[in-house]
């Protein structure tokens, strides 16, 4: 359903504000962003990471149109120059 008019756009943006799982969501996505380019880390290596923990978690991948991918093997250690592994 879309707002009819700019009273009802109004109060949809109000009420978006006001959602704190939405504030908590976008917390979370702005504090991934800046990991990824702390790490230098792309969000399909990110992707990749999660996949290979939830295919050896014995966990299905919810929504993936193919398989996962080969696993990354135990005890994963991005090496980043200048970093700890992570």
């Amino acid at each position: 359903m879309q707002p009819s008019s700019e009273n009802d756009k109004m109060a949809l943006l109000e009420q978006l504000q006001a959602d704190a799982s939405l504030q908590r969501e976008m917390e979370f996505e702005e504090k991934l962003k800046a990991l990824m380019a702390d790490y230098g880390v792309d969000l399909a290596k990110v992707v990749a990471i999660l996949r290979s923990a939830a295919g050896r978690a014995g966990v299905a991948c919810g929504g993936c149109r193919e398989a996962p991918p080969p696993s990354l093997g135990e005890g994963l250690h991005l090496q980043v120059p200048g970093r700890s592994s992570i």
